[in-house]
């Protein structure tokens, strides 16, 4: 697992930080469920991801999983369907 950087240092580094923020949107790419989640790019390349698992670390305490899981609960939403 890697450890958290300043974003500073991670865009001296010339990785790719992005941050992302879930939206109420649900459906289908490829066949597989998903949620849409938006963002930037650190240098602000506006971005769009689907998202279909993303989880914590399984030694994580339980309240940090309870915490999570709440964050992440699904809200009723516009469904799409993407394919390629």
């Amino acid at each position: 697992m890697r450890t958290p950087l300043d974003a500073t240092k991670v865009a001296q580094m010339g990785e790719l930080l992005v941050l992302l923020i879930p939206t109420d949107e649900i459906g289908l790419v490829n066949g597989t469920r998903c949620r849409r989640w938006s963002g930037t790019t650190w240098d602000g390349v506006p971005v769009m991801a689907f998202v279909a698992l993303l989880g914590v670390d399984e030694s994580a305490p339980p309240d940090v999983h309870d915490r999570f899981r709440r964050g992440l609960e699904e809200q009723e939403g516009v469904q799409f369907t993407v394919t390629t």
